[in-house]
């Protein structure tokens, strides 16, 4: 295990355990992926997320796919633009507002897509099979318990997390 050397005694009483081990876990798993991409496609993990997503949905609006991504507006903009002038992304202004641009594949991006689907899949599908499904879902309530632990609302109530409506 990778983690063995973070001690929740030795650690500096600044420093969290769980936050250290998140973010160890976080650089591994960015390190890991960035690799396994280097060997299936020449699309990074940021630009595959927003091919797949054209790929998904189709033509469509920035907005749209930074939301899917969970990206901001500015990476997704550049992404698109370096996609754009690899011949992988083409934009068209919408006919609605000429404000907004629509982006889809190209003929070129949907085959590099699809060449490439095969082993992403392979690969996020052998992360998921470590753990059954009870496991995810227990791992996925305790990320949430400690993502709500560090949310400035939490904080601010003293460690009780209060729900609010809307």
């Amino acid at each position: 295990m990778k983690f063995q050397d973070i001690d929740s005694e030795t650690l500096p009483k600044s420093s969290g355990f769980l936050v250290k081990i998140m973010h160890r876990m976080s650089t591994l798993l960015a390190r890991n992926t960035a690799e396994e991409f280097a060997s299936i496609t020449r699309f990074n993990i940021v630009e595959w997320r927003v091919v797949s997503g054209l790929y998904a949905f189709g033509a469509s609006r920035q907005k749209r796919l930074v939301d899917y991504t969970g990206g901001d507006q500015a990476q997704t903009s550049r992404i698109l633009a370096d996609l754009e002038r690899k011949g992988l992304v083409r934009s068209v202004t919408s006919g609605e507002d000429r404000r907004v641009k629509n982006f889809a594949l190209t003929a070129q991006g949907v085959k590099e897509v699809e060449a490439a689907m095969p082993g992403v899949a392979a690969y996020f599908q052998g992360i998921d099979a470590v753990l059954s499904h009870d496991e995810k879902a227990t791992l996925i309530s305790l990320l949430e318990r400690i993502l709500g632990a560090a949310t400035a609302e939490t904080k601010a109530t003293g460690g009780t997390e209060v729900k609010t409506s809307g």
